[in-house]
């Protein structure tokens, strides 16, 4: 431990990633320290809309607290409990300066997001237009799915969010194969995919790029790594996230 502007602050490194918590008075409060990770390119947080304090709830937009892209709040709006809310119908979220360039099939995408309804044919939780997207399969019962060049696939070990409640979902990218993690937990792979990289300009957060697959819900977080996270920093990366809003384990 150590003082810093009066706070105590522990900091913790596992390879590339590292975490701190300060003491605020008697309130532990555990970060990201975005900006001393190498590999986390993209960083957006509820919490910190300007990178100056709490969001303005009558912000048109969301402002990338890493590599300093805007992303554009189309019918979208921000909730009591600070997310941004989807309404399952014209909702989205866009943004340019995409960090990865085309071609790019290693790196690791976190969101944490809460489902409202499981409604709707395949809502976006994140899509490049127009691949490679995570979303929820509905066909015969909700999951998380994998879109990509050519491959449209639910993963085998279906893993259904529970409605109302936060979740971390991430896909991690490496070569031909895709791994999704819920709340820092390996659940499954596909394999003999390519979650490439194509035209990454924009990214959608909630919808794809047609106006449609619109996610019913809200997200609070959304991270890029331009490399495949090792297991133990998903871990850690879930742990943070679990903090800082409350995710259930």
């Amino acid at each position: 431990m150590r003082a810093l502007g009066g706070n105590k602050v522990r900091r913790r490194c596992i390879g590339d990633m590292r975490v701190w918590a300060r003491y605020v008075g008697d309130e532990l409060i555990f970060d990201h320290a975005v900006h001393g990770q190498r590999s986390l390119q993209t960083h957006f947080d509820v919490r910190n809309n300007t990178g100056q304090g709490f969001h303005d709830p009558t912000a048109g937009t969301w402002h990338d607290l890493k590599g300093g892209a805007v992303a554009a709040l189309a019918n979208a709006s921000w909730g009591q409990d600070g997310g941004v809310v989807f309404n399952g119908t014209t909702s989205k979220v866009s943004y340019t300066g995409f960090p990865l360039t085309g071609g790019t099939n290693e790196y690791t995408i976190l969101n944490v997001h809460k489902i409202a309804a499981l409604t709707g044919q395949h809502p976006r939780i994140w899509a490049e237009s127009p691949y490679p997207s995570l979303y929820l399969h509905s066909n015969n019962q909700y999951g998380y799915g994998f879109f990509g060049q050519g491959r449209d696939a639910v993963f085998p070990a279906r893993f259904t969010p529970p409605v109302g409640t936060l979740i971390q979902a991430a896909l991690r990218f490496s070569g031909t194969t895709v791994d999704l993690f819920v709340n820092g937990r390996y659940i499954d792979s596909l394999t003999g995919v390519t979650g490439t990289i194509g035209n990454p300009n924009p990214i959608f957060l909630g919808a794809r790029a047609a106006n449609d697959r619109t996610l019913n819900g809200a997200i609070y977080e959304h991270l890029v790594y331009n490399r495949a996270l090792t297991d133990e920093e998903m871990v850690e990366a879930f742990a943070v996230s679990r903090v800082l809003f409350g995710i259930g384990g």
